[in-house]
């Protein structure tokens, strides 16, 4: 058995979800996003804590500052973590 992932996306082609399977996986690894209507990143949300991408014990979104006019996001605020400036 083999890892199986699927994608899905809006009608725009903006990214909404990865859904890893492993192989002997209980439950698949769900990634979410949610996009401004300017197409820029609002959320981006994991189903499981225990990963390289999360904060061990959390369960939540990260979420991002509006962007600037030169498309940055000024701060983030990472799954069980505190603000974080970028730019």
């Amino acid at each position: 058995m083999e890892l199986v992932s699927n994608y899905t996306y809006a009608s725009d082609d903006d990214l909404l979800g990865i859904n890893h399977l492993y192989p002997g996986a209980t439950a698949p690894l769900t990634l979410t996003y949610s996009y401004s209507t300017a197409a820029q990143l609002l959320t981006a949300a994991i189903s499981e804590a225990l990963n390289r991408h999360s904060v061990a014990g959390a369960l939540g979104t990260q979420s991002y500052a509006s962007a600037n006019p030169l498309n940055q996001y000024p701060s983030t605020t990472p799954i069980g973590g505190a603000l974080t400036s970028i730019v």
